[in-house]
């Protein structure tokens, strides 16, 4: 049950950051009618378990779980019902936006078989009522899933920008001549403060993961109090975000480093 229970609440919300990324994208009614089929599996088997699935041991559709949840619960507006929840300590009121939600799949399902939808399409409105159901306890993994998409870009770009300087790390030792120059003590003082006080009172400089020198200039060390430097080096143009730095420092908090 656990694992069905997780299941559901990362389809919901992997599916539903794409939405809220851009409503418009390729794909969006699927993505839309398997965020909510399973927002809705998660909360109704919460909320009223067995309801969720059929006679025949089948899961419902989400037109069907809508059902139940106008069924079981009071409409506070036209179309919207308010769904009182307590979990442990945590104790709430959300509002379903059943006739939206309805309206929604009333939208996505020509456009998904096939069938001339008459020009409706999905609406940010749409998806809107969609991530209110995040605020359910069998829910509540949008932030996590957001964070988890940044992160893949960050470490994207992060990747890239060690390959650019790789490249160029190679460019340089092929001339030899700007190789040497960009270590020597001369070269790397163009990057620090001039005056000895401020440099004193400076972040310095650390190594840089990509040419090996210490010549990466630290604008900001890492929150963890790792020492992890974000900066850009002065030799081979690697810039580490704070991002990156934070997430080296969290990586060597957790092995031990």
């Amino acid at each position: 049950m656990l694992d069905s229970e997780w299941a559901r609440s990362w389809e919901y919300a992997r599916c539903t950051v794409q939405l809220q990324d851009d409503s418009e994208t390729g794909g969006a009614e699927a993505l839309f009618d398997q965020a909510l089929s399973n927002g809705l599996a998660a909360i109704v088997a919460k909320e009223w378990p067995g309801h969720e699935v059929r006679r025949d041991g089948k899961m419902k559709s989400a037109n069907d779980l809508l059902d139940v949840i106008v069924s079981e619960l009071p409409e506070v507006t036209p179309g919207v019902q308010a769904l009182a929840f307590e979990d442990g300590e945590d104790e709430g009121t959300i509002q379903v936006a059943t006739g939206l939600l309805r309206q929604a799949i009333g939208t996505t399902q020509p456009i998904r078989h096939a069938r001339p939808s008459q020009g409706s399409r999905l609406q940010p409105i749409h998806v809107e009522a969609l991530v209110a159901l995040d605020d359910h306890p069998a829910l509540r993994r949008l932030r996590d899933e957001h964070f988890d998409e940044y992160w893949k870009q960050e470490t994207h770009n992060d990747r890239h920008a060690q390959v650019r300087a790789a490249w160029y790390v190679e460019q340089l030792r092929a001339t030899r001549e700007e190789w040497d120059r960009r270590r020597t003590d001369d070269y790397l003082d163009q990057f620090l403060p001039a005056d000895p006080k401020d440099r004193y009172g400076g972040l310095g400089t650390a190594s840089c993961p990509v040419c090996e020198q210490d010549a990466l200039v630290v604008t900001r060390f890492d929150d963890f109090g790792a020492g992890v430097g974000a900066g850009t080096c002065c030799v081979c143009g690697y810039t580490r975000t704070e991002f990156m730095a934070n997430d080296e420092a969290e990586t060597r908090r957790m092995i031990g480093y």
